[in-house]
């Protein structure tokens, strides 16, 4: 059994509870203009290019071959045609810099939980794994497979999701996942249609489904600027989480990791730039609405056991 992976991150402390190993699946059934992973949306290995760690030794230049990749003389630099490129690799194999990197390899399902298990003692009673994405649960059936390995060893498992997906995928692995992650992008039906192509209704369909599973599970609302960080979008979210006010909720400030992706992808950044101090005040003040309306807020790290 294979899954799609971009990349395993060790040590992570925000992707769950302790110290962790998180598993990035590649592939996403949404698509999120504000993503700061762009490299997760496709289920297929992709070429990203880093121009800055280039040592212009010439090596892709020279095994390329749909002349997608060219040295401009005068400007000392590789110049890259995305629309010739047909993704054989053969340039990310020859460079030695990783300027030209391949994201995404298909890893068996015993090379994973390698991976996982090497860090053990660092986990101790609280760390773990995490599944996140992309979509992870768009690999249910190795996500199962792999979480009902980790549980022999008694270690945490978490996967974190979007929820727009159909809910005998969250059956599959529900049985061995202590903690979900449940990202809530919006309250508003169309907005969300528009603006990541989901839909609400399922969304919030699942969400019920795990409430009733006893399921521990966190909701997480990415504030993103200018689309749902103002008090009409957070009334709509809280008119639509109303009956949910037993889980807790995780207000998550915007950033900016993935600019440099978009470039390395040949994509053209989304963002605006907002100073920091503002993304800060955005989610103080979202923390105090949802608070004032009688939910249970995690602020800052509380949930890693920090202040």
């Amino acid at each position: 059994m294979k899954a799609l992976i971009f990349n395993i991150q060790r040590f992570c402390i925000h992707d769950g509870p302790g110290i962790r190993t998180t598993i990035f699946f590649k592939g996403c059934n949404l698509n999120c203009w504000w993503c700061h992973n762009p490299e997760s949306k496709k289920s297929k290995p992709e070429l990203m290019f880093y121009p800055d760690k280039c040592i212009l030794c010439l090596s892709c230049v020279k095994n390329c071959p749909e002349s997608a990749l060219t040295f401009a003389e005068r400007e000392k630099k590789i110049l890259y045609d995305k629309k010739k490129c047909r993704e054989c690799f053969k340039c990310a194999c020859v460079c030695p810099s990783e300027a030209i990197v391949k994201c995404g390899v298909y890893m068996e399902l015993a090379e994973v939980y390698e991976k996982i298990i090497r860090d053990k003692d660092f986990y101790k009673s609280v760390g773990g794994v995490t599944a996140s994405g992309g979509e992870p649960l768009l690999y249910s059936e190795f996500i199962r497979e792999l979480f009902r390995k980790v549980k022999e060893e008694k270690i945490h498992t978490c996967i974190e999701t979007a929820g727009c997906i159909n809910w005998n995928s969250f059956e599959n692995v529900i049985e061995f996942t202590d903690l979900f992650l449940y990202d809530f992008k919006s309250g508003d039906e169309k907005k969300l249609k528009e603006a990541t192509g989901g839909d609400l209704n399922l969304i919030l369909e699942n969400l019920n489904n795990l409430k009733k599973s006893e399921k521990e599970t966190i909701v997480r609302i990415p504030l993103v600027p200018d689309y749902n960080d103002n008090e009409e979008e957070l009334e709509k979210i809280v008119d639509k989480l109303n009956s949910f006010k037993q889980l807790s909720i995780e207000f998550l400030k915007f950033n900016y990791l993935g600019k440099s992706k978009y470039k390395a992808l040949g994509l053209p950044s989304p963002f605006k730039i907002f100073e920091d101090n503002i993304l800060e005040e955005k989610v103080k003040f979202a923390t105090n609405f949802l608070k004032n309306k009688g939910f249970k807020i995690i602020e800052g790290d509380k949930q890693n056991g920090e202040t």
